[in-house]
């Protein structure tokens, strides 16, 4: 919760959920470096998690974490550049809740952002719920990252407006709008890996329908590369004022906020802010203006604000549900970790586990809850990535480790073992045998395994109480040696 964390030339790895936790944590000179040349790797679930923090990343090696290799929730807006970020067992980068980072570089660079991105098991880069990364939007900022052999997308966009990503290389055969999902401009590409000097290739698309929140949005950031700052942000506030039901808006309102910070309009965001919702009220750019709100109270430490805010947010009939989900879960961190009432967040965290919620927002409930209730790790579990080519000692037998937490709520983690490449089917049963969801059928190689079960059976459904069994049956693809075996968990809801 400093201000201002520096964590440099260090290797942290084998913790259970997360390697760095940055929460409240932010640059006030963009040219200082928080995060300087440090290996990240073979953490539970996250190499880093990122909370409402903007700090400085550079030339980190973040790698075969068990899910994220970067997870950044809750207004977050980092700047990465000259990162490597590879062979995590998910995404390499995962944006939530208005957390909006700049891979294309703010400190003075040859070759702007400059990461690597690349070999992840999910997408490389994945925003969504009103997460725009900046990944490049003009030869005057461009991305200059490399972005490529990611088993998901390369970019997945799941929020509604557009995800500029222009001037990247994507892998040498260049990009196709296959490697993307949702509203992404990925040209022009480079035609070389950055570092090396390259021409770009293909064409922007055209510019928006005339008389839309996106076309504003765009011309938005034209101008603002071409250094008219002010006419920038007359066309977001055109954007907030003329289209408020749009989710354009949200995208208007990051860049007008960013702007103010610039143009040196700080100490006005907040008013600004409070009157844009109290102008809205009806509408989700009400709710929205206020979550800025809350992000900005935090930072300035007016946690007993912000939770009060927080709570006008969450009873808004406008409010979708994965946006909830997070200003739940935000709620409970404020307690923890602003406010210090232990108690109160240990009750928050429980509801919330209870609610259930998306894995990735129950993962961090579930690491807090455990940290102040001063619960242990089970010996190992920070050591089992999914990942298996970054831990040099492999496993010497089959074996089915006991879950974790159990009792879970709800969710819990199965570990095994392979000493050797195999065929491994992992299922769960409820007592009377029959099946409820089959959570590994796939060939893997050798290593220490670790899948999550988020208490819901195949159909999505949350399962109630009660006990269930989980079951491997393992086949070595070079002895052909056989492998099974069973256990029992208990889960409350």
């Amino acid at each position: 919760m400093n201000s201002e964390p520096t964590i440099n030339y260090c290797t942290i790895k084998d913790n259970g959920y997360y390697g760095i936790m940055a929460y409240n944590s932010y640059s006030t000179n963009w040219s200082n470096v928080d995060f300087l040349r440090n290996t990240i790797r073979n953490n539970g679930y996250y190499g880093m998690a990122i909370q409402n923090s903007s700090p400085t990343m550079e030339d980190n090696e973040i790698s075969s974490n068990g899910y994220y290799g970067i997870y950044g929730i809750f207004g977050s807006k980092p700047v990465l550049s000259e990162n490597r970020i590879f062979s995590n067992s998910s995404h390499g980068t995962r944006w939530y809740s208005s957390s909006s980072p700049s891979l294309y570089g703010k400190i003075s660079y040859d070759f702007g952002g400059c990461n690597d991105i690349y070999n992840n098991g999910g997408d490389g880069v994945y925003a969504s719920n009103s997460s725009y990364p900046k990944l490049g939007s003009s030869s005057a900022y461009p991305g200059n990252n490399n972005i490529y052999n990611n088993s998901g997308y390369e970019v997945s966009n799941r929020s509604s407006d557009l995800i500029y990503a222009r001037y990247n290389w994507w892998g040498s055969g260049g990009p196709s709008p296959s490697d993307f999902y949702g509203a992404v401009s990925y040209l022009p590409y480079l035609s070389e890996q950055c570092g090396i000097a390259s021409a770009s290739s293909g064409e922007s698309p055209a510019i928006q329908v005339e008389n839309s929140p996106a076309y504003f949005n765009a011309m938005g950031l034209q101008q603002y590369g071409n250094g008219q700052v002010n006419t920038a942000l007359q066309m977001f506030i055109h954007v907030l004022n003329n289209f408020p039901n749009s989710e354009g808006a949200f995208f208007a309102l990051q860049h007008v906020i960013e702007i103010m910070r610039e143009i040196d309009q700080q100490d006005q965001i907040l008013p600004f802010l409070a009157e844009l919702s109290s102008n809205n009220v009806g509408t989700p750019l009400h709710w929205y203006a206020d979550l800025q709100r809350v992000f900005i109270l935090e930072r300035a430490g007016n946690y007993e604000d912000a939770i009060q805010l927080i709570e006008s947010v969450l009873q808004d009939s406008t409010i979708d549900a994965e946006t909830e989900y997070a200003t739940t879960l935000h709620r409970a961190m404020i307690l923890s970790n602003g406010l210090q009432q232990n108690n109160a967040a240990i009750q928050a965290y429980t509801e919330f586990l209870a609610s259930n919620p998306p894995v990735d927002l129950a993962i961090i409930a579930q690491g807090e809850l455990e940290r102040l209730t001063g619960l242990p790790l089970p010996q190992g579990l920070g050591k089992r990535a999914v990942e298996e080519t970054s831990i040099t000692q492999l496993p010497d037998k089959f074996g089915l480790t006991q879950n974790y937490p159990n009792p879970f709520n709800p969710i819990t983690s199965i570990l095994y073992d392979l000493p050797e490449k195999s065929m491994v089917v992992l299922k769960i049963y409820d007592l009377m045998g029959r099946e409820v969801i089959t959570l590994i059928n796939k060939v893997e190689n050798a290593g220490f395994k670790n899948v999550m079960w988020d208490g819901k059976d195949k159909y999505g459904r949350a399962l109630s109480s009660g006990m269930y069994l989980y079951r491997i049956n393992a086949v070595s693809k070079e002895t052909e040696k056989r492998y099974h075996e069973t256990r029992k968990m208990v889960l409350i809801q």
